[in-house]
């Protein structure tokens, strides 16, 4: 059977068709996991933080301040030894 031109094309058509109803469906997918790892980590009682090889912090969880008095805002960028420093002197630790 030989494959003709037009064949071919309907043939690439319907392969970026799925493959594009694939990428999106796991867009979608991701964005709803997403979304319930943010509740999961907002909602917890505990603080997370993320921090660069360079104990820069990349991310605070929005209860900080419930936890250790600091906003989440006023964490970012700021380097973990200097935020404990401060913490453990108003903690009296």
């Amino acid at each position: 059977m030989r494959v003709t031109s037009i064949t071919a094309t309907l043939i690439i058509e319907r392969v970026i068709a799925v493959a594009y109803r694939e990428t999106r469906e796991s867009k979608t997918q991701i964005l709803r996991q997403e979304a319930r790892y943010r509740s999961l980590v907002e909602n917890m009682g505990d603080v997370l933080m993320e921090y660069d090889g360079r104990t820069q912090c990349l991310y605070a969880s929005s209860n900080c301040f419930d936890v250790i008095g600091r906003h989440a805002d006023e964490l970012l960028g700021a380097r973990t030894c200097l935020f404990l420093i401060s913490w453990g002197r108003v903690a009296g630790l």
